[in-house]
């Protein structure tokens, strides 16, 4: 059942070197977008500043290494069999018979290579701030593009059939974030989709370590100005940029611990990497050495393994169709949004 929002007229405007002109009267765009390559896409840039140091100190807590690369392949199988596909939203069609598609912190490429192999007939553009990517092993339909997301999305307007971004969470401060959304509908193409797949960080039916752990690693991010549970404004987010006409949301629970034989141990898997992955941030917060820190990951695990605590964690997926009559008004869609809880 849908929900109506209430619009929104009071929209942000971005000061990107990126955005272009909104080509409003301009009709020969659908042309120019059928001329897209691989090779034009990253041309596009080439010449981008990146500024990882920076990004990392600021509020990104994760190490970009050959084990991050490991652990995002895996979670890669996870997510697709948790969510029974690669993707949700109705795309299938468009990547058949040739779509653009546009995976924004990509990562090693996992999530675009799978995608890539599927659809032969697409075009898939990846973008990271950290060159983990893989183009040796990459189907000929893949490309990839290291560039700092902070600073806007490197495509001019209407470039993408397909905007897909997952587990940005904590690289986006909640001020960062309304910039990111509308940099993401503005590359979609009037008709395209947008998809993106976040947590929320909080730990149901937590025992008392993983409880601790996760309120202090909440204030901790809270304090940089990162919402852990940002997910859950992303669909009002989408919906005040005036251009989805429908947002989808869908939500599910990944287990954490041995009671769940399917995706339990996955998701234990999946926390002690969050809570390995941070250990330089949260150690000096707890006031803990590294023998320490490790002990309570060790003690987190147990918890996991314990029959007494059912632990999950919530994932949001949100998807929605960019309007059509983007193109002809960009800035201002007279189009009604909804929301779709499924």
């Amino acid at each position: 059942m849908g929900v109506p929002y209430s619009k929104s007229t009071n929209r942000r405007k971005l000061n990107n070197k990126f955005k272009g002109k909104n080509d409003k009267n301009d009709r020969n765009y659908k042309n120019e977008m059928e001329k897209i390559t691989i090779d034009s896409l990253s041309s596009a840039g080439l010449n981008s500043p990146r500024s990882i140091e920076r990004f990392l100190s600021v509020t990104y807590p994760y190490f970009h290494d050959e084990l991050e690369a490991i652990k995002m392949e895996r979670q890669n199988v996870l997510y697709k069999e948790m969510w029974q596909g690669n993707f949700c939203a109705p795309v299938a069609e468009i990547l058949e018979t040739g779509g653009h598609v546009l995976d924004l912190g990509c990562g090693p490429g996992a999530y675009i290579v799978d995608c890539a192999k599927d659809y032969p007939l697409s075009t898939f553009m990846g973008i990271d701030i950290s060159p983990m990517f893989n183009i040796i092993r990459s189907p000929p339909n893949v490309g990839f593009m290291e560039y700092n997301l902070l600073e806007g999305i490197p495509f001019p307007n209407f470039t993408f059939d397909y905007v897909h971004q997952r587990l940005l969470a904590l690289a986006y401060t909640e001020e960062q974030w309304e910039d990111a959304i509308e940099e993401i509908v503005r590359v979609c193409k009037p008709g395209g989709w947008i998809e993106l797949l976040e947590p929320d960080f909080i730990i149901n039916n937590a025992g008392p370590i993983t409880k601790l752990y996760f309120d202090e690693f909440r204030s901790c991010m809270n304090s940089r100005g990162i919402n852990t549970c940002m997910a859950s404004r992303l669909p009002k987010l989408l919906e005040t940029t005036n251009q989805i006409s429908e947002i989808f949301v869908l939500e599910k629970q990944l287990p954490i611990g041995n009671y769940d034989l399917e995706f339990g141990a996955e998701g234990a898997i999946t926390v002690i990497d969050v809570i390995n992955s941070t250990r330089t941030i949260m150690k000096d917060l707890l006031k803990l050495n590294d023998d320490e820190y490790s002990e309570m990951i060790q003690n987190i695990a147990a918890e996991a393994r314990c029959p007494q605590y059912k632990m999950s964690m919530n994932f949001i997926r949100i998807y929605g169709m960019k309007t059509k009559t983007s193109l002809s008004n960009y800035s201002d869609s007279s189009s009604e949004s909804y929301i779709h809880i499924l």
